[in-house]
């Protein structure tokens, strides 16, 4: 959300302004509906890594079926769990890959994880990396699905690129 501090260079219309964009944004971003700090903020964080135009593709019909299931995705993973300051990013989200990867049977997720970390700045050499480590703990058909997965998300890239 905008945050504008006191300014005295900041004149009152400029303030209003901001507050008006703000309200617009927020309901631009939750269709309308009456959201808590918790979840616009893990909305903010999800957007930032995915891309407006993706979540709301993603959100939309999950909504539909359970909102509330949505709600605790925005609190809980993204606003209480991807927000915290502890972990910087990339390892973060190479913790989400191997997770993921490691526990089989959640392929889409792994591979929208890649596709994000690439995205935002992991090298393609560091996801591969991760699959190499898995072998040693989850084991090598783990490890050779998650490079399988990888591979057809590099693809996609080359593709587009």
């Amino acid at each position: 959300m905008l945050y504008v501090k006191s300014d005295p260079s900041i004149d009152n219309l400029t303030l209003l302004l901001f507050k008006l964009i703000k309200v617009i944004f927020s309901k631009i971003l939750t269709n309308g509906m009456k959201r808590s700090k918790k979840f616009l903020l893990g909305w903010k964080k999800f957007v930032e890594l995915r891309g407006e135009e993706e979540v709301k593709n993603l959100i939309k019909p999950l909504e539909e079926v359970c909102p509330d299931l949505v709600r605790f995705s925005m609190e809980f993973t993204l606003a209480d769990i991807w927000t915290r300051e502890v972990l910087d990013y990339k390892t973060r989200e190479l913790i989400t890959i191997a997770v993921l990867t490691a526990l089989g049977g959640r392929d889409r997720h792994v591979k929208d994880h890649i596709r994000i970390g690439l995205r935002n700045g992991i090298k393609k050499e560091e996801i591969l990396e991760v699959m190499i480590h898995l072998a040693a703990y989850a084991g090598f058909p783990v490890a050779l699905n998650g490079a399988f997965l990888a591979k057809e998300v590099f693809e996609e890239f080359k593709k587009s690129a």
